[in-house]
């Protein structure tokens, strides 16, 4: 859960987690580039809050950090890195982050950074060509959709047709409902149209409280996955930080449930 619009805590008792950050989610193009840093007191001990399944994500710009990881000793569940953005990139790191995720435990996912100008069902084809390796223990394909993937040029409509066309495409060639990352100020103007209520939600939210804010479309199905911060600092590394609604037994019975 990262700039161009293409983004825990470990040991004993989980006491403040992730502080504010800004509204918007680093771009996953750069997810990490471009992301205004704001300043927090890192937080590393176990999660005994309210969601106690939580991870990372990551790109190339945590550099190693999925090869120095120890499951035992950062107490995360799943940490999702980026694979590809529109129709060409592919972040460097992506291979070594896959393999290494599993290698060491953890639950993986990834995902793609959506640009609208880029044919969805080309975008489709190059995230699942880069997804090698997909496992039914995988977390969901995800789809980061965010105000810097967007011409402006292009009606509200068309981008909302254009990202359908691409979930689509995702769910018909591996028959799994990919998820849809995004920020709730966003989403309201460009993910509003009820369809995408079909597909879950990982919102991003950074003011520190109980709830995330949910976008209109999602109000009475609520959110999957919460990115509560851009500036997470673990073991020296900056990361995105997330929680998932649920325990990690949930998070296991979702991922399940997601392929078909």
């Amino acid at each position: 859960m990262k700039k161009h619009f293409h983004k825990v805590i470990a040991i004993a008792c989980f006491s403040l987690v992730f502080a504010c950050a800004n509204d918007k989610k680093e771009d996953k193009t750069q997810k990490s580039d471009e992301k205004t840093v704001t300043k927090e007191t890192p937080v590393n001990k176990r999660n005994t809050y309210k969601f106690p399944a939580y991870g990372i994500d990551i790109s190339k710009y945590q550099g190693d950090e999925a090869d120095v990881l120890n499951m035992k000793k950062e107490a995360l569940q799943f940490i999702i890195c980026k694979a590809t953005e529109g129709i060409t990139y592919t972040d460097p790191n992506f291979s070594q982050n896959w393999n290494t995720i599993k290698e060491k435990g953890f639950i993986r996912g990834a995902y793609h950074f959506y640009i609208s100008s880029d044919s969805p069902k080309d975008q489709a084809e190059h995230f699942l060509n880069t997804l090698k390796g997909l496992e039914p223990t995988d977390i969901p394909p995800i789809i980061d959709i965010e105000q810097s993937g967007i011409d402006k040029s292009y009606a509200v409509e068309d981008v909302q047709e254009s990202i359908l066309s691409l979930l689509q495409e995702i769910d018909k060639t591996i028959n799994t409902t990919p998820i849809i990352y995004s920020n709730t100020s966003f989403a309201n103007k460009y993910l509003n149209n009820e369809m995408f209520a079909n597909y879950p939600l990982w919102i991003a939210d950074y003011d520190a409280k109980a709830n995330p804010d949910i976008p209109s479309a999602w109000k009475t199905k609520g959110f999957t996955f919460w990115q509560k911060t851009d500036n997470y600092d673990l073991d020296g590394f900056q990361d995105d930080a997330d929680v998932f609604n649920g325990d990690t037994e949930q998070l296991k019975a979702f991922i399940k449930k997601s392929y078909r």
